[in-house]
């Protein structure tokens, strides 16, 4: 068993080490809550751990946070090696270069990031498809189907204090209604704080993450989760005639 001796002389500034080792904890705990936020403010459904770099200034950021965050934990288990054995003989010394380590990691971490201006707000919905994809969100809430998925669920008001717990994400039909109407390619929301749709794979997705959600709280089997099933089949049928990119709708002419 390897058994490490600190001299008496310098066990009092090891409390300086074992200070600045605890100091990380509070560094990833910190850059985690970053994540979690961006990740919302970007409106990038977990577990997904990169978004599209051109999609959104949010979505750049979340990515650039997410980026920050894995390489410290990269980073941690030489930083913590090398603080210890640096810290048996010069504890003053490895205390000071890991908290400006943590200081560092805390400047990369927040630093201003966002892809360049020309690629910023580059959406590839076109506004056909975004017409299309507003009609779609119209139908959805017209159907049956649907009316669980219309509103946020509202864990205090249906008793279900485990619902944020189990779904990390949540979505609903009115929020991709709101994201929508930050989408619109000829007035392109330009707050990067108001998540919204760049390319049709996004709200696509957010379909999915309903229907996702649904289904792991309450199982594939319940009556709301079949509910949930209706409604993506409803809309996979729908989005068959999603136009391309630059393509025009289709005018079906009226028989004389």
């Amino acid at each position: 068993m390897l058994t490490i001796t600190v001299p008496q002389g310098l066990r009092t500034p090891s409390v300086y080490v074992a200070g600045s080792l605890l100091s990380t904890v509070f560094l990833l705990t910190w850059q985690t809550i970053q994540v979690s936020k961006h990740r919302k403010l970007a409106g990038i459904p977990y577990p997904r751990q990169k978004a599209e770099m051109d999609a959104s200034p949010a979505a750049a950021k979340f990515d650039s946070v997410q980026r920050a965050h894995a390489n410290t934990l990269e980073n941690i288990p030489t930083v913590y090696l090398m603080t210890i054995l640096v810290g048996i003989q010069a504890p003053v010394v490895a205390a000071s270069a890991l908290g400006a380590w943590v200081l560092s990691r805390i400047v990369y971490t927040n630093r201003d990031f966002a892809p360049s201006a020309s690629s910023a707000l580059r959406p590839s919905m076109d506004m056909n498809q975004w017409l299309f994809c507003s009609a779609t969100i119209r139908k959805l809430k017209e159907q049956n189907f649907a009316y669980p998925f219309l509103r946020p669920v509202d864990p205090v008001m249906l008793c279900l204090p485990q619902y944020p717990i189990i779904v990390r994400n949540p979505m609903d039909l009115s929020t991709m209604e709101r994201k929508l109407k930050s989408s619109n390619p000829e007035n392109l929301e330009s707050n990067p704080d108001h998540p919204r749709y760049l390319t049709v794979d996004e709200y696509v997705a957010d379909v999915r993450l309903i229907v996702n959600n649904c289904i792991l709280f309450n199982g594939p089997e319940h009556q709301i989760s079949v509910m949930a099933k209706h409604m993506e089949e409803f809309f996979d049928n729908e989005m068959k005639n999603m136009p391309a990119v630059g393509e025009e709708p289709i005018v079906k002419e009226v028989a004389q």
